[in-house]
């Protein structure tokens, strides 16, 4: 399986006991398949690696339980110096659930928003919400210009999160 983060063999699971489900219900679908299948599986923006030295990690993790995930595969599968999050997240959502599964394994939060987003929360809230954790906050116009501020600060074993 390609995916990253234990609970994917959990989710790969649910996929091969509903494979055997359609079996009983006269479906044909060959071991053959269902391997090719897995092995092929591509999921974009969950726990994808899209850059080294740094390490950049992409993760839409939108919500307290989904951010717990995200925490939990990172300190099981990575290993960094320092952790750099660059986080965007709709206002309608948990902000400050989220801020309190991800900020405690993080050295620093760069906030922002998509400006295509409209749902998308001002990062001044967001530094709001967050600011009783125990992380560095700072707060960057475009997500582009977060991107680049993270990239700037980071040395080559470092891990940059992209989340929200």
């Amino acid at each position: 399986l390609p995916l990253l983060g234990k609970h994917q063999l959990i989710n790969a699971a649910t996929a091969v006991g509903a494979i055997e489900l359609l079996h009983l219900h006269g479906y044909a679908i060959s071991e053959e398949q269902v391997k090719s299948g897995l092995e092929k599986t591509v999921w974009p923006a969950r726990l994808q690696v899209i850059g080294r030295e740094p390490t950049i990690l992409l993760d839409v993790a939108h919500s307290p339980q989904s951010a717990r995930v995200l925490r939990e595969s990172i300190c099981e599968t990575f290993t960094y110096e320092k952790l750099i999050l660059v986080v965007g997240i709709s206002g309608d959502k948990d902000i400050k659930g989220i801020g309190a599964e991800l900020c405690p394994i993080a050295d620093i939060a760069i906030l922002t928003k998509a400006s295509n987003n409209p749902r998308a929360a001002d990062p001044a809230r967001i530094e709001q919400e967050w600011k009783e954790f125990d992380v560095t906050l700072v707060i960057k116009d475009s997500v582009a210009s977060a991107l680049d501020y993270a990239r700037s600060i980071a040395g080559k074993n470092d891990l940059i999160c992209i989340t929200g």
